[in-house]
This record gives C-alpha cells, sequence and structure tokens, in this order.
C-alpha cells in the first residue's frame, strides 16, 4: 500500500489558530485546504480557504508559500 502524500501545519495569528493541510485527493490532484482550529484540533471541517493543483510539487510548493506568508498575508488569503 502506498503512503499518502499529505503536509500540515498549524498557524497561531492573533489568538486564533488554522491548521493547513495540503493532500492528494484519491490519486486525481491534490488539494491545499485551511481550517479553523484550537489546541491544534480542527474545530470546523468548512474549509477557510481551498486550492487544487494537478502536480504534487504544485501542492508542495502552494503549502509552503502558504506557511510562509505574514501574518497580514495569510489573513488576507482568507478573505
Amino acid at each position: 500500500m502506498t503512503e499518502r502524500f499529505h503536509l500540515t501545519e498549524f498557524r497561531d495569528i492573533g489568538g486564533k489558530q488554522y491548521y493547513i493541510s495540503t493532500t492528494d485527493i484519491l490519486g486525481d490532484y491534490y488539494e491545499t485546504m485551511i481550517f479553523p482550529a484550537k489546541d491544534k484540533e480542527v474545530t470546523d471541517w468548512g474549509e477557510l480557504y481551498g486550492a487544487r493543483y494537478n502536480f504534487q510539487y504544485e501542492a508542495e510548493n502552494a503549502h509552503t508559500a502558504i506557511c510562509e506568508l505574514s501574518d497580514e498575508d495569510f489573513l488576507k488569503l482568507l478573505e
């Protein structure tokens, strides 16, 4: 069985926490989603942000870029 591709990160900004998840979807495409979290647990699976990619390298690059955004730019992404 092949191990599933999945990158995760929690981020704290202004007293709120966010879970950033990038994974493959049934081997067809890749997706990055951001969810609200608290104490490193997702509190609502209704995504605050979502994007899809055709290739794993695109998903990896996007995940890294999102994690490296300034707090201000990260919050703009969620608008």
